[in-house]
């Protein structure tokens, strides 16, 4: 009842999505896997964008393999043969995706968000690496019509660069460049910076060349829409093209919510925070707004001294190597009475720490168990159905003697 009373909602905060770009030059290795699952934790995407993946083909079950279980709806491009091959994948809960086109060179996806039901489009990018076929997607990119494309962006491996100034040493084809440039002022798009790097792409050579190939760019109205947008490369464990993180706001307030943690109430300053803060709170002659007023207090109060708790976590790993330092001590030499009373009491606070992240965990799930609707049925009938499978009755008897 109390954390019912401690709870405000702010409507002044935007919610953040992250977009994660990469070219990670084939998807048909472990190793690729992992790379990509420790990115999409590391950026908490909502939505994973990939060139170069060289596989025809991808269900539900492949994606498995590195993406985790919120990432579940996909549009992908087929490779030919070992080369090329474009996908992009979404969280179905939090946007609807419609293919507006898609061929070897780029897939674009109509994003619905289901929080504001604003839209915008996205278009994965993966640009051929020979002359003649970066001339047919350039002159196939100019005839995009771009009437309908209301605030767009355009990420991926461009295979292409706009000035010698892209690369760390002399040469280029200058032709491309201008053709490039002659592109992006055609469609009328704004590039947008890399924080702190230059180039995106290395030939992994003891003397480097590096280029930068990957770009982002966006049009007028993406600009006005989400003016925040900002792109954080990430480092680069595999691939020689280096993965990148679009970040962009949504116009829909998120709450500000107060928790209130069951663990603190064995602290021992618990009681006096909450007493402190109560008694200080002035009264009025309604007696409904000064009980509102303490509540408000009381959370002011509490949200102060939660800062100042120190990490269980860290107490708890501190705590443990505090006494695997006492275990090896004793088999170097026999514990004095001191550092045995020390011991006791490090594993008495460990099992309080324990209990205490316990607490804090079945709180946790209890939450995640309280979901809007009728979201989480199939789980409370799953478990209606294993408990009738457990009903072993096999007659009753009636009054009268009768079995049925």
């Amino acid at each position: 009842m109390l954390s019912c009373f401690l709870t405000q909602f702010s409507m002044n905060n935007s919610r953040k999505f992250n977009i994660l770009v990469w070219n990670i030059r084939g998807l048909n290795s472990q190793a690729k896997w992992d790379a990509i699952r420790s990115k999409i934790d590391e950026s908490s995407c909502q939505i994973l964008c990939l060139q170069e993946t060289k596989r025809e083909s991808f269900n539900n079950l492949y994606l498995k393999k590195f993406c985790p279980r919120h990432l579940n709806r996909f549009a992908f491009s087929p490779s030919i043969g070992a080369s090329g091959g474009i996908i992009t994948i979404w969280n179905g809960k939090l946007f609807d995706g419609s293919v507006v086109h898609s061929n070897g060179y780029c897939i674009t996806i109509k994003f619905l968000n289901k929080l504001d039901n604003s839209t915008f489009h996205l278009t994965n990018v993966y640009g051929p690496s020979q002359s003649d076929a970066k001339m047919a997607f350039i002159t196939w990119l100019l005839n995009v019509d771009t009437e309908e494309l209301d605030d767009w962006i355009l990420a991926g491996d461009f295979n292409l660069y706009r000035s010698t100034e892209n690369r760390n040493k002399p040469g280029g084809d200058a032709i491309e460049m201008q053709l490039f440039n002659d592109l992006i002022s055609a469609l009328d798009l704004l590039e947008l910076p890399f924080n702190g790097r230059t180039f995106t792409w290395s030939n992994m050579q003891a003397d480097p060349l590096l280029i930068k190939l990957d770009w982002v760019f966006c049009s007028p109205s993406w600009s006005w829409t989400h003016p925040s947008t900002e792109i954080q490369p990430l480092d680069r464990p595999i691939s020689d093209h280096i993965p990148f993180v679009i970040t962009f706001g949504s116009s829909i307030p998120t709450s500000n919510i107060f928790r209130f943690e069951n663990y603190w109430t064995e602290h021992p300053d618990f009681l006096k925070i909450v007493e402190l803060h109560w008694n200080t709170t002035p009264y009025f002659a309604n007696a409904a707004k000064t009980l509102n007023a303490k509540f408000k207090q009381v959370r002011l109060g509490l949200k102060k001294w939660r800062k100042n708790i120190q990490n269980f976590n860290r107490l708890l790993h501190n705590s443990e190597w505090v006494l695997l330092l006492l275990d090896g001590l004793e088999e170097q030499r026999p514990l004095c009475d001191v550092e045995n009373s020390l011991r006791n009491l490090v594993k008495r606070h460990i099992a309080k720490l324990l209990e205490t992240k316990r607490t804090y965990w079945k709180q946790r799930n209890t939450i995640r168990w309280v979901k809007l609707g009728d979201e989480n049925s199939k789980v409370f009938q799953a478990l209606a159905s294993i408990s009738h499978r457990k009903n072993n009755i096999g007659s009753l008897t009636i009054p009268g003697g009768t079995s049925k």
